[in-house]
């Protein structure tokens, strides 16, 4: 009983976050990356920088450090990891944005 009631918990959790697709030749499964806590992220960067902007105090030392952590933020809003497997192989994709960890390997019979 409490193990279906954890599974279905599990399901509800994942379900809006993970899209699977599949046909005779591939299975798909999508993850997005978005959370409430990226949007948050999104929105205080986004705030902190154009207020600095705006403020003309916007030191090149600030920017430096904004535009990776700002980067790093929109990844977290608009990427979804792609996992493909078909018949002959294994792929992780990361987009819209590039990330590191794309891979292809080979699945042996």
């Amino acid at each position: 009983m409490i193990s279906s009631l954890i599974r279905r918990l599990a399901l509800f959790t994942t379900s809006h976050r993970i899209t699977i697709l599949a046909d005779d030749s591939k299975k798909t499964f999508i993850v997005k990356w978005a959370t409430p806590e990226a949007w948050l992220m999104l929105a205080l960067v986004s705030q902190s920088i154009l207020s600095s902007i705006v403020r003309r105090h916007a030191s090149p030392l600030f920017l430096l450090f904004c535009a990776p952590f700002s980067y790093f933020t929109l990844c977290l809003v608009l990427n979804r990891t792609i996992v493909e497997i078909t018949n002959r192989t294994l792929s992780v994709r990361h987009r819209p944005l590039p990330w590191p960890g794309n891979k292809s390997i080979p699945i042996d019979d």
